[in-house]
């Protein structure tokens, strides 16, 4: 598939960590939550209780929570993950795969990324692209960021594509 030189999506709301900087991941659910529902009020702490959480302690975060925090709602998750040696090559293949998915479903894009120094997971929403660059929502700082990929701060660890469920719910 041949993709335009840039593509973003419009619409996509921005929330900062509620708990900079352990709530990333929450505030990402929430950031997609709300644009697929339109609902607003879902706090954190509820995504975070829900086995949200992104650092470790009792329930250390891993992608398959968010995952079934979403499933819970009623929403369509396939997650991809990034395997060792192309993490190690630069990850511009799976970059390349967060574009095509961005421009082919239209919907953002729930990315974890691993920082080459501090050893830390990070959370953010890819919104779109610009040649070299994801345009992402970063809880930790602010919406529209962009990030040339490959580089040598974060490496792509693995994504998820969230489906607009057929009906909104809350989670209980």
């Amino acid at each position: 598939m041949e993709l335009p030189r840039s593509f973003k999506i419009e619409g996509v709301p921005y929330f900062k960590s509620a708990l900079y900087p352990y709530y990333c991941t929450e505030a990402s659910l929430q950031m997609v939550y709300e644009f697929f529902c339109n609902k607003h009020g879902l706090d954190q702490d509820i995504i975070e209780d829900a086995g949200g959480r992104t650092y470790e302690g009792e329930k250390e975060y891993n992608d398959i929570g968010a995952a079934r925090f979403f499933r819970s709602l009623g929403f369509s998750v396939i997650q991809v993950d990034n395997d060792d040696q192309k993490m190690k090559d630069g990850n511009a293949d799976f970059f390349a795969r967060i574009k095509e998915n961005l421009y082919a479903r239209k919907l953002p894009i729930i990315v974890r990324l691993l920082g080459m120094k501090t050893g830390w997971n990070h959370t953010i929403v890819a919104v779109g692209y610009d040649g070299n660059k994801l345009i992402f929502n970063d809880p930790d700082t602010k919406a529209g960021d962009r990030m040339v990929f490959p580089n040598d701060k974060f490496v792509l660890t693995s994504f998820l594509l969230v489906d607009r469920p057929e009906k909104c719910t809350m989670f209980q």
